[in-house]
């Protein structure tokens, strides 16, 4: 949580089987929530988790479909050394993508 954030997002969308709709995807994203009054994060470079990843994404005859793998590039770990973050994020998203 947070009361304030910041999100970076870039991404380049290519076309892979255009016949049937397949499309490929490469992106980077950085972002951060922040407690009132502040926007520093001594915990992380320039203040920013970042992230980068690929996919594929499919106009399908049911609607979009969207599969997707991240990569935290800087990832968080608990005051015991033991990660918080996984290696590997798989996101699957059904419906319009925003």
């Amino acid at each position: 949580g947070g009361y304030s954030q910041a999100v970076l997002n870039l991404e380049l969308e290519f076309p892979i089987f255009p016949t049937v709709g397949v499309r490929g995807v490469v992106f980077a994203d950085a972002g951060n929530a922040f407690a009132q009054g502040t926007f520093h994060d001594p915990n992380v470079s320039l203040s920013l988790y970042k992230s980068a990843g690929f996919g594929f994404r499919w106009i399908s005859p049911i609607g979009p479909l969207r599969f997707e793998w991240g990569f935290p590039l800087n990832p968080r770990y608990d005051a015991n050394g033991v990660r918080l973050d996984r290696p590997v994020d798989f996101q699957f998203t059904i419906g319009n993508f925003f």
